[in-house]
């Protein structure tokens, strides 16, 4: 059991100071690709937002409400993608900096969470939006009227 545990690849058999600079580096260039994206993001927000403004006049209302949805679902989108991006690599690299030794079955738990992000970006684009909120309720329910008024017969026919 123990041969089993000292070959298992955590960090229990990582030679830390060895490599200690590819862990920085790494962890430096992903920070420096994170903050440089979130920078990118809040200019283009701003600048939709800008857009928005100078365009709210020469649209209709109904127009501008649904560009003002549009906008919030864009902001949670954005959110939830640093949540299930930036999170599970937050979460690598804290175990990386404190050595633990079961750091790697936390940081696959950590993983997991990026597989929900196309999940989660489609449940909450369906949400967000009125109509393809209705459509999806009004789809739902027609399912549901067929499944009740489906008729079973126990009659058996020979031709």
């Amino acid at each position: 059991m123990f041969k089993v545990f000292a070959l298992e690849p955590t960090s229990n058999g990582f030679n830390w100071y060895g490599n200690q600079f590819i862990l920085t580096f790494g962890c430096i260039y992903y920070g420096i690709g994170l903050i440089g994206f979130t920078c990118f993001l809040i200019l283009s927000c701003v600048l939709f937002v800008v857009k928005m403004r100078q365009l709210s006049s020469h649209e209709s209302s109904a127009t501008h409400k649904l560009q003002i949805m549009l906008f919030r679902t864009l902001m949670v989108q954005i959110s939830l993608c640093f949540v299930t991006i930036a999170l599970p690599i937050i979460i690598l690299v804290y175990f990386l900096a404190v050595k633990n030794p079961y750091g790697s079955y936390y940081t696959q738990l950590g993983l997991f969470l990026l597989s929900f992000h196309g999940l989660s970006d489609t449940i909450s684009m369906l949400y967000l939006i009125r109509p393809y909120r209705n459509y999806l309720f009004g789809l739902m329910k027609k399912m549901l009227r067929r499944k009740k008024n489906k008729i079973r017969s126990s009659a058996i026919y020979f031709t």
